[in-house]
């Protein structure tokens, strides 16, 4: 043993390693842990306690270990990822005509995960749809689950009202859906749920009447929501069936404290863009412009630290605009550009506009533009304890407009 080695490691194992031991000895089908004594059982419980923290993930190929697995440590999972048609797959491959059997235990291990927190599934074959329905309806008499997330098809909402599904989790704290769900769903949903502090919204939810969400959710820090449009138009000519003016007063009026704030749909109105001025308390903000005056009323947020922004639509030079709005936003620290018109040198402007600044944190910008090849060239005269600067990567492009991420 060396000197600087404060442990001795016994055995150390990987996560595939124990089904290789098996498979090598020829003992993977001798292996039961349901003729396992209870002293053992008792044992393996108290040290899955010991963690802080128990992440279950029962995706793509999912073995009987896995199954037996969390047969052992069910009441102590505090997360839980499951993808459902995984899942049946899985247990149609090992179980056979047993598999509504297995999947009935499955639903009855999730009604002891006392201590489950978090909760995500994800189920887009349309004919096991009611399989992930019975999952979030025995998931709903855990008292203690603050977060749940859905990912499903659009044909989910037709096994019953969702609503009704999601009225018992009544202490959630962190709601994301990607399903069908209608405006009065959604608000029947969010009025059983007053701990509610994140709500996230994909196309998929007609978020029409969030004002009245916004209203039941004195606690919401947190928002993320996509307005329909009144059509299937051009892109550029889409206009969204609800007023988005109306959800962007309630936010400015109303006595929730938003912190972080994502609208997935263009803003071309100034009035809006005003409104959105007025929401003080912000300090992540995503958005989309058409026209280039409402990128102006951002520099009111004084207490903005993160901000990705996307300009569409237009040919402006936004420089200027840029420039004045880092230098008033001093506690800027993350800034994301995506700008077809942005200039090659702004990279070195906003250099020597973060000098100017004393007792400030570096800014990270990431830009998406027209001149990305010229505008990397000049990185190199970039002072990095000011600046930490890079072109936007393929995720981050695909988020600008992907209303599903």
């Amino acid at each position: 043993m060396k000197a600087n080695e404060s442990r001795v490691h016994i055995l150390q194992l990987n996560d595939y390693c124990l089904e290789n031991i098996l498979k090598y000895l020829e003992m993977e089908d001798h292996l039961s842990f349901a003729e396992t004594c209870h002293y053992f059982r008792d044992v393996f419980n108290r040290w899955a306690s010991s963690f802080y923290y128990i992440h279950i993930v029962l995706m793509a190929e999912i073995s009987k270990h896995d199954f037996k697995l969390l047969s052992l440590v069910y009441k102590n999972v505090k997360t839980l990822c499951v993808d459902v048609d995984d899942l049946m797959h899985s247990l149609n491959k090992h179980y056979g005509n047993e598999r509504k059997y297995y999947f009935r235990q499955f639903c009855k291990l999730i009604i002891g995960m006392q201590q489950l927190q978090s909760l995500k599934l994800w189920e887009f074959n349309c004919k096991k749809r009611q399989y992930a329905q019975n999952i979030i309806k025995m998931a709903g008499s855990l008292h203690q689950l603050q977060q749940l997330e859905i990912f499903a098809h659009t044909y989910f909402a037709e096994c019953g009202n969702i609503s009704r599904v999601l009225r018992p989790f009544k202490q959630l704290e962190i709601l994301t859906l990607d399903v069908n769900l209608s405006s009065k769903e959604l608000r029947r949903s969010c009025h059983s749920m007053p701990h509610l502090r994140q709500l996230s919204l994909t196309s998929r939810v007609d978020s029409s009447t969030l004002k009245d969400v916004i209203k039941d959710s004195p606690q919401l820090e947190e928002l993320s929501f996509y307005l329909k449009p009144k059509a299937k138009t051009l892109y550029c000519f889409q206009k969204p069936k609800a007023c988005s003016s109306e959800i962007l007063q309630s936010l400015a009026y109303s006595h929730v404290s938003l912190v972080s704030l994502d609208i997935r749909h263009i803003i071309s109105d100034l009035n809006e863009a005003k409104l959105l001025a007025t929401i003080s308390s912000l300090k992540i903000l995503t958005c989309r412009f058409s026209n280039a005056d409402c990128v102006h009323w951002l520099r009111q947020l004084s207490l903005l630290e993160e901000l990705r922004i996307s300009l569409l639509e237009t040919i402006v030079d936004m420089t200027e605009i840029y420039l004045d709005l880092i230098g008033t936003c001093t506690r800027l620290r993350f800034l994301r550009i995506f700008d077809l018109h942005i200039c090659e040198n702004f990279a070195i402007q906003v250099s020597k506009v973060l000098e100017e600044c004393v007792h400030r944190r570096p800014l990270e910008l990431i830009i998406y533009g027209d001149r990305d090849s010229t505008i990397m060239r000049t990185s190199k005269d970039i002072d990095s304890s000011h600046l930490i600067y890079s072109r936007m990567n393929a995720r981050e492009l695909i988020k600008c407009f992907n209303t599903h991420l």
